[in-house]
């Protein structure tokens, strides 16, 4: 049950900037209306991408979660589309876990007459027209820009993060660094104690990819995972045992998390009850493991290439 939103701080956004329209919008411009609403009822069920204003929406709506006994912060959608994209859209918020409930599809109508029965402090839009047409109305009112900050883990349904845990070998982890940084890794994580952190000896051995691949130490990594399964991560473990399964049976689509264990002694046994799943590499040749870095190589490519699928863009 939603809060009062009388108590809270309410933003409307419009449905064209928190996702990605431009290809439904292009079919009711060449074919007209009755086309439009035919091909949203047809892709009721397809998520619609992030837009523009996707990024900002998602970290102002974690104020919710850090006040969880108030929370404080409300967005609703003002949109001049029908009821056909407004099952598409609340079906792509649900997937995406963004709590808005509340919505006005106007049908090419003005949405602005609903900005005083919402409460709304502020509309948001990638339109300046309707910017400057609510500001006219005399509500405040700002356009989304693009931003770099918008490249962000937690906006990237695909993210990969690579968890090491306690790799000691400054040229393992190089190399890994390495890796992560060519496959596109969004970040990379290691524990503070009994590991090694990115020294000299590892900043040559990834050849320059320790500096461009975020780093993040942490003091307890069974904690991180957690973290990182809230933010819908799927966490694997790169290791052998009877629960373990061939690395390319393992759905890796969407956001995965890959933990490495260390040389010697694998996955840690906390770190390891913490993953999702665990999956393990074929050696024929009888050989017992591969090196850590070799072996993380081959699973991150495993994921770029399930998610090429997913995507329906290839990887070069």
């Amino acid at each position: 049950m939603p809060f009062p939103i009388e108590k809270k701080l309410v933003v409307a956004v419009a449905s064209s900037a928190l996702f990605q329209l431009d290809e439904a919008d292009a079919v009711f411009r060449k074919q007209g209306l009755r086309a439009y609403r035919d091909y949203q009822r047809n892709h009721e069920q397809v998520v619609l991408a992030p837009g523009i204003a996707f990024p900002f929406i998602r970290r102002l709506l974690e104020l919710n979660r850090v006040f969880p006994e108030d929370e404080p912060v409300e967005v609703v959608l003002l949109s001049r589309n029908d009821n056909d994209t407004g099952m598409r859209v609340f079906n792509s918020i649900e997937h995406y876990g963004l709590g808005i409930v509340r919505a006005a599809f106007t049908r090419g109508n003005s949405p602005f007459r609903y900005i005083p029965a919402y409460n709304v402090s502020l509309f948001l839009s990638a339109n300046s027209a309707d910017v400057a047409e609510a500001l006219a109305n005399g509500y405040p009112a700002g356009v989304v820009l693009p931003s770099a900050a918008n490249a962000d883990a937690a906006d990237d349904e695909n993210a990969i993060v690579l968890v090491l845990d306690h790799l000691e070998d400054p040229q393992n982890v190089g190399s890994l660094l390495r890796t992560a940084c060519a496959a596109g890794v969004a970040g990379v994580v290691i524990p503070e104690d009994r590991a090694c952190g990115v020294t000299p000896a590892v900043a040559r051995a990834s050849s320059g990819g320790s500096e461009h691949v975020k780093v993040a130490k942490v003091v307890n990594l069974p904690r991180a995972l957690g973290q990182l399964k809230e933010a819908g991560f799927w966490a694997t473990a790169l290791d052998f045992g009877s629960d373990a399964r061939l690395y390319t049976e393992v759905d890796f689509k969407g956001r995965a998390a890959l933990v490495v264990g260390a040389e010697g002694n694998g996955v840690g046994r906390l770190v390891r009850e913490s993953c999702d799943f665990v999956a393990s590499l074929p050696m024929p040749g009888g050989f017992e493991s591969l090196n850590a870095a070799v072996a993380a190589a081959i699973a991150i490519y495993e994921i770029l290439r399930q998610h090429s699928f997913n995507t329906g863009k290839g990887t070069k």
